[in-house]
C-alpha cells in the first residue's frame, strides 16, 4: 500500500471544504466583539494576516495579531480588556505558550476563543469558545489543508460576527466556487512546474505580491523553507525596491503575486529588468485575465468571488511540493530534528 503524499493532502481541501458544518458558524451571531486579538504564529499568523488583510475595509471590526511569544513577554495585564475577544489559533492545539497566554487571559476574566483541529486539544478545551477549522489531523508538519482551512473558517467566523445572515450565507454558497477552484489550480500547478523546473531550480526565492497577496506570499515563503527546502523571503510589492534591490544576484529566483491592474504593469517592467539585467528567472502569477502579452506571466483561473486568493495558495503549494520531489526531499522526514533535544514548545 502506498504512502499517503503531501500532494493527496492537497488534493483532500476540496472535499474538506465541502464537509465543512456551516453550521458552527450560526450561533455566533449573537456574539458581539468590536475588537479581536489574535495570537498565533507560522503558518497560523500568515492565515490569520490574510483574513485581516481582506477586512480592512470594513469598520465593524478591529483586528490586532500577535505572536505568542511577544504577547506572553511584551503585552502587560493593563493591555488586557474584557471588552476584547483574544483568539487563540493552534492547528495542533498543544503549543505550551499559547496555553500560557489562555491562562493569562481568563485571570483577568477576558473571553478566550480557539481555532484547533480538534475540539479535545489541550488549547480547545482551555478557552471559552472553539472552533475546528476542519483539516482533520493533518498528516504532514507541513501545514496545506490547515492554512486554506483555517483561511475559510476565521473568515466566516468573521463575518458571522459583523454581518447580517445573508451576507454568511453567500460566502457559504461561494465555497462550492472554490473547490473547484482549488481541483483546478493543482492541476494547473503540476503542469507548469513540469514545463518550468529547470528555471526555478535556484538557490534562493524571491515572492513580491500586492494587496491582500502579500500575506499568501509570507506563507509562500515559509512553504519553500520547510519543504523544499531553500531559503525565501517575502516583501510587498513597493518594498522590493526600497533597499533590497541591491542584493539581487542571478542564484536568485523571482515570483510575482498580482491582483491589482496598475500593478500588473510594473510587475511586467520589473520581470523585464530581472531577466535582461540580473539575468535571472522571473514569473508573474495573477488573477487578472487580460490581453497584455508577457512572456513569463500566468493567469490563474478562479470563478469564486470571495475566496479567490486561495487559488494561488495552492498553485504555491504544489509548487513547493513539486520542487520538494525534484530536490529528493523526503517529506515524512524532519530535518534538523534534533533542535527538540535543545528547545520543546509543545506541553
Amino acid at each position: 500500500m502506498s504512502k499517503v503524499t503531501l500532494l493527496d493532502t492537497i488534493r483532500s481541501i476540496p472535499s474538506l471544504i465541502d464537509q465543512l458544518d456551516h453550521k458552527a458558524f450560526e450561533k455566533y451571531f449573537n456574539l458581539k466583539y468590536k475588537k479581536i486579538v489574535i495570537i498565533a504564529s507560522g503558518t497560523s499568523w500568515n492565515a490569520a494576516s490574510f483574513v485581516k488583510s481582506k477586512l480592512l475595509k470594513n469598520k465593524e471590526l478591529n483586528i490586532d495579531i500577535f505572536y505568542p511569544n511577544y504577547f506572553i513577554s511584551e503585552i502587560n495585564e493593563d493591555f488586557i480588556d474584557k471588552e476584547i475577544l483574544y483568539l487563540f489559533i493552534s492547528q495542533g492545539g498543544t503549543t505550551k505558550t499559547v496555553l500560557d497566554c489562555i491562562q493569562r487571559i481568563k485571570n483577568i476574566g477576558a473571553k478566550t476563543m480557539s481555532l484547533t483541529e480538534e475540539a479535545t486539544s489541550p488549547i480547545a478545551q482551555a478557552s471559552d469558545y472553539n472552533l475546528e477549522i476542519g483539516s482533520i489531523h493533518e498528516p504532514f508538519k507541513f501545514r496545506t489543508s490547515g492554512y486554506t482551512m483555517t483561511v475559510i473558517t476565521l473568515m466566516l467566523f468573521f463575518v458571522s460576527l459583523i454581518g447580517e445572515k445573508q451576507e454568511l450565507f453567500e460566502y457559504i454558497d461561494d465555497l462550492k466556487h472554490v473547490s473547484c477552484d482549488i481541483k483546478h489550480a493543482i492541476d494547473d500547478a503540476l503542469i507548469w512546474c513540469k514545463n518550468h523546473q529547470v528555471e526555478l531550480k535556484k538557490d534562493k526565492i524571491i515572492f513580491y505580491a500586492d494587496k491582500h497577496l502579500w500575506p499568501v506570499a509570507q506563507e509562500a515563503s515559509l512553504k519553500f523553507m520547510e519543504m523544499v527546502p531553500l531559503m525565501a523571503v517575502s516583501y510587498e510589492f513597493e518594498e522590493l525596491f526600497h533597499g533590497p534591490q541591491n542584493a539581487f544576484n542571478p542564484s536568485m529566483s523571482f515570483i510575482s503575486l498580482i491582483m491589482e491592474k496598475d500593478n500588473l504593469k510594473k510587475a511586467i517592467a520589473l520581470d523585464r529588468f530581472l531577466r535582461y539585467e540580473i539575468q535571472t528567472t522571473s514569473f508573474i502569477l495573477t488573477t487578472i485575465e487580460q490581453s497584455e502579452e508577457a512572456e513569463n506571466l500566468h493567469y490563474i483561473k478562479h470563478t469564486s468571488k470571495y475566496f479567490k486568493e486561495l487559488v494561488i495558495v495552492t498553485f504555491l503549494q504544489v509548487l513547493s511540493y513539486q520542487l520538494a520531489i525534484l530536490n529528493n526531499r523526503d517529506l515524512n522526514e524532519r530535518l534538523n530534528s534534533s533542535i527538540d533535544y535543545y528547545f520543546k514548545k509543545q506541553v
